[in-house]
């Protein structure tokens, strides 16, 4: 295992928000976010992964 993002935050509750909600994220696209950060995965959707796919 390694850290590959971090950020910083000033309160605790806002760090924890976002750790459930890449918690919730496919592993792509928490690949995508390892990748590329954030702006890798602005929009991203099943819908639009389909969409691209084919």
């Amino acid at each position: 295992m390694y850290l590959f993002w971090s950020a910083p935050y000033a309160r605790i509750e806002e760090a924890f928000a976002w750790e459930k909600r890449i918690q919730g994220w496919s592993h792509a696209k928490r690949l995508a976010f390892a990748e590329g950060g954030i702006d890798a995965v602005v929009g991203w959707s099943k819908k639009q992964r389909a969409g691209s796919a084919g």
